[in-house]
């Protein structure tokens, strides 16, 4: 079972992208840049949804399982850290 470490993976948050563009001169929409953290989320939730199949699989080791649980624990984190660090419940409020 090959699995993808997401966390060796720097996330870029809505805000570090507002910062380098401001940065560089340019401008960026907030709505971009909420648009942009939404569909990481979204990508997110899907490699949660893909390793929860993986776990759900009647071939998978205990060990396995605990290694998928682990990257959905981490996933969630990175989805929990992005919602606090880019202020999105104001969009989906």
């Amino acid at each position: 079972m090959t699995q993808i470490n997401s966390s060796n993976v720097t996330p870029i948050t809505a805000q570090q992208n507002i910062n380098k563009t401001q940065s560089d001169g340019g401008e960026i929409s907030l709505t971009q840049a909420k648009e942009d953290t939404l569909v990481a989320m979204s990508d997110k939730l899907q490699r949660i949804r893909e390793l929860v199949v993986q776990a759900a699989n009647a071939t998978a080791s205990n060990a396995e399982r605990l290694a998928l649980q682990s990257e959905v624990n981490q996933l969630i984190a990175e989805i929990k850290q992005s919602t606090e660090e880019d202020n999105i419940s104001t969009v989906i409020d």
